[in-house]
């Protein structure tokens, strides 16, 4: 069973099994962390506006959104994205989450996650992509913080501490 309901759009049948959520893991030092990840609906949706028709509503959960064709497409590539944070930088938001930015076909593709320390047996943290979409434009500093290293603090229960902003670097 997937996590979100295919969307059906103009006679094409969207699926959406990709953003099921799924572990992998992590090695620090000489410790392997089980890392759980799990995507929002705003991950292929926009904010639902007046000038949108009935037929792109996507409901999930309490929320109802605009499903978007191009979130959807760069979505596909979440899954491998994330699984190739480890030994990479992210960067932190300044509201509590953290971020990374890709350009898949010379697109600048901005992704929003929280972590946290999971209560769930077997697994040490628990990830969830918040948002993400295409965004030209974006602030060119931001702390930077290891992946891995996120993945051990937060295992932990602690909160990383952060160097100072640095150029963003794009891949």
């Amino acid at each position: 069973m997937t996590f979100f309901a295919p969307k059906k759009l103009q006679g094409v049948v969207y699926e959406l099994s990709h953003l099921t959520p799924f572990r992998f893991n992590v090695p620090v030092d000489e410790k392997i962390y089980v890392i759980r990840v799990e995507f929002t609906c705003h991950c292929f949706t926009a904010k639902l506006e007046p000038h949108h028709g009935l037929d792109v509503v996507y409901e999930h959960k309490s929320e109802k959104r605009a499903f978007d064709i191009q979130r959807h497409e760069l979505s596909k590539l979440l899954p491998d994205y994330i699984r190739g944070l480890v030994s990479n930088s992210v960067y932190w938001s300044n509201k509590g989450s953290f971020f990374f930015w890709r350009t898949p076909q010379n697109t600048a593709y901005l992704v929003f996650f929280s972590a946290l320390k999971s209560r769930t047996k077997g697994i040490d943290v628990q990830i969830k992509i918040m948002s993400a979409h295409p965004k030209p434009q974006m602030a060119k500093y931001a702390s930077p913080i290891d992946f891995t290293e996120l993945m051990k603090v937060k295992a932990n229960g602690e909160f990383p501490e952060f160097g100072p902003k640095v150029q963003i670097k794009r891949k």
